[in-house]
């Protein structure tokens, strides 16, 4: 519907053209939207070219002043990168619209479900991502978040976060949930839900075994040996998951990461107390001055 507005808006520019121009010879259009003008959404097939479209708006978005054209934005940006099933961006963008606080922008009310609507489809996308660190943290961040236990996808959420290996009838209570894109066919004959769904099993069994063997691990993500075997062996070359395959022995080795991350804390904690001790020294040595240089 825009795109037909703006070809009416060119045609009739052309029936009757302005008078003068700047001195580059370039006329400047500018066509108003009304902020309730109807936009249509997205479909799942013009993901690629809605994509584009919106990465062009984002230059213009920059310097508007419009808080509903903003908001209209933000909500396209996020169901765009939902459609085109980069989930852990799309879950980034309805979290950020989940936290809007002002109830009312501009002639339009806010309501508390919409919001709840975004804090929804923010813990789907994450639960839908990649398994990994990045996809840890923001789980972290909704679980922690007190208005997510009042979602009907808290429970999946909790196990998610706990690091709980997921059984068929939570996956299929989950599945009701989710949108038709959400579960389509990928190129490895897998679905959306249902790689996401082996990808966190799989780190979830990396978290309680030492060892596992190719059937064993099959057995438990429920799918075939060979499968389970490339699909671990991805997540390890990602670095999505320490650990390392036993081609010989058919057998998959999984390293604790738990010594690092301790590691890494202890590191942070002495630069902090570093920085502690830097500032302390400093305000000792301030108070040797004669107070003249500190009286202001």
């Amino acid at each position: 519907m825009a795109s037909k507005r703006i070809l009416k808006e060119l045609k009739d520019l052309q029936k009757d053209p302005p008078t003068s121009c700047s001195a580059g010879g370039v006329f400047l259009i500018t066509i108003h939207f009304p902020p309730d003008y109807p936009f249509k959404p997205p479909k799942d097939d013009d993901a690629v070219n809605a994509e584009a479209f919106i990465n062009k708006a984002s230059f213009l978005v920059s310097s508007s002043q419009h808080e509903v054209l903003n908001l209209q934005y933000k909500v396209c940006y996020a169901r765009i990168l939902d459609l085109k099933r980069k989930f852990l961006e799309a879950a980034l963008c309805y979290y950020d619209i989940s936290q809007i606080e002002k109830r009312q922008i501009g002639d339009e009310e806010i309501a508390e479900d919409a919001l709840e609507q975004a804090l929804s489809a923010a813990v789907t996308c994450t639960i839908l991502a990649a398994a990994g660190p990045q996809r840890s943290r923001v789980l972290a961040t909704l679980y922690k978040d007190e208005r997510c236990s009042k979602l009907k996808v808290y429970p999946i959420l909790q196990k998610v976060y706990l690091e709980r290996i997921l059984r068929k009838p939570e996956i299929d209570a989950f599945a009701e949930e989710l949108k038709p894109h959400q579960k389509a066919l990928l190129p490895d004959n897998f679905m959306v839900l249902d790689r996401a769904m082996i990808e966190h099993n799989l780190l979830s069994a990396s978290k309680l075994y030492t060892n596992i063997s190719f059937d064993e691990l099959g057995t438990l993500l429920g799918i075939e040996p060979p499968k389970a075997e490339k699909i671990a062996s991805r997540i390890i070359y990602e670095d999505r998951m320490r650990g390392s395959i036993d081609q010989v022995e058919a057998v998959i080795h999984f390293e604790d990461d738990t010594e690092e991350l301790q590691q890494w804390d202890q590191q942070v904690n002495s630069v902090v107390v570093s920085e502690v001790k830097f500032l302390h020294i400093s305000f000792q040595k301030l108070n040797d001055y004669p107070k003249p240089y500190l009286d202001v």
